[in-house]
Order: structure tokens, then C-alpha cells, then sequence
């Protein structure tokens, strides 16, 4: 999340192909820490592409993305 946070203050506003290898919350610690996913979700001007062919996203996914 935070290096996403860095790169949208410097201008980068559009994720490609959200979920496609891509981090999402992982625990280090006791402590769980949002990824590109969540950082996508959360940065109100971010957009986003995802690959909705059913392979690279499962089509559940693609009702949340949108």
C-alpha cells in the first residue's frame, strides 16, 4: 500500500490488470499490511483494468471491481 500511496502522489493514478500478480494483505508480524489490491480500492482517484475473461479473474471478482 504505501509504496502505491508514494506513487500516486507523484502522478501515477491507474493500476493495470488488478489481481494478476499482484500483493494483498500479507502479515508480517502480529501486523497485517494492505497491498496493491487494497491500495487500489482505497486511493479514491485510482483507476483500474482487470482481465475479465474468467481465467485471470474469476468472474465473482469482476462484480467487485466494478
Amino acid at each position: 500500500y504505501e509504496e502505491v500511496k508514494d506513487a500516486y502522489d507523484t502522478g501515477y493514478t491507474h493500476v493495470t490488470h488488478l489481481y494478476s500478480a499482484m500483493s494483498s494483505v500479507t502479515r508480517r508480524n502480529a501486523y497485517r499490511y494492505a497491498g496493491v489490491v487494497e491500495a487500489a480500492y482505497l486511493i479514491e482517484d485510482m483507476t483500474v483494468e482487470i482481465i475479465a475473461d474468467g481465467v485471470h479473474l474469476p468472474k465473482p471478482f469482476t462484480s467487485i471491481c466494478l
